[in-house]
């Protein structure tokens, strides 16, 4: 038998991001709105995590109206250019700085390991669940652990310019994934507004001596 018109629920928005699934859900029913959110409760569960969709439901006939107010909560997206950051040089969005640069970063997978081993590890707990074996299935939960310290040993080279972090070679001169010219090496991501600041106040003193000399 259908549904009858005005009981119906329609998905108004999915997203991964629990913070985000639970902000707009909180918003919706502070309108007055009657919000179904699955997904919501077992995304919560594992913070940090965007491995689980999330349906933001609401009435067929206030669908329109939820669009408008998720709209209304939420920034524009510029999916055109998503690297808004400013290049310290020319004052141009990034993409269309004529010169800009970022460095190599090394970075580890400890974070990434950890996720799988949390994964897994929640996966067989699952499995034996049935069985009556939790207790025993509780030790795989050492697994996110060991990920964690393994992760540490793997490290990779990624790019420091904003919003990028892509991978890079060893001997790459530009960041194949955002442009940038690779002038050198960085320990974190957080230093490169100070690296790049002292970069280019070395090619302003590189650019004045070149300057005089030619004056003379």
């Amino acid at each position: 038998m259908e549904e009858p018109e005005h009981k119906r629920f329609v998905t108004v928005l999915r997203t991964n991001d629990p913070l985000r699934g639970r902000f707009l859900a909180a918003a919706l029913k502070q309108a007055g709105l009657p919000v179904q959110h699955p997904g919501l409760e077992h995304a919560s569960m594992l913070p940090g995590f965007r491995i689980l969709d999330i349906d933001l439901r609401v009435p067929l006939e206030r669908a329109e109206e939820a669009r408008q107010l998720i709209e209304a909560l939420e920034p524009p997206v510029d999916v055109v250019d998503p690297m808004p950051a400013l290049d310290a040089r020319s004052g141009l969005p990034y993409r269309q700085a004529p010169q800009r640069v970022a460095f190599r970063v090394p970075t580890d997978r400890s974070s990434l390991l950890c996720g799988a081993g949390l994964t897994l590890a929640m996966a067989v707990v699952m499995m034996l669940r049935p069985l009556g074996l939790v207790p025993v299935s509780l030790i795989m939960l050492g697994f996110p652990i060991i990920g964690y310290v393994m992760g540490g040993s793997f490290l990779a080279l990624t790019c420091s310019g904003p919003r990028c972090g892509g991978r890079l070679l060893r001997a790459a001169e530009q960041c194949p994934h955002c442009g940038a010219r690779i002038v050198g090496d960085i320990r974190r991501h957080t230093h490169h507004a100070t690296a790049l600041e002292a970069h280019l106040s070395r090619d302003a003193q590189d650019d004045a001596r070149q300057l005089e000399t030619n004056q003379r």
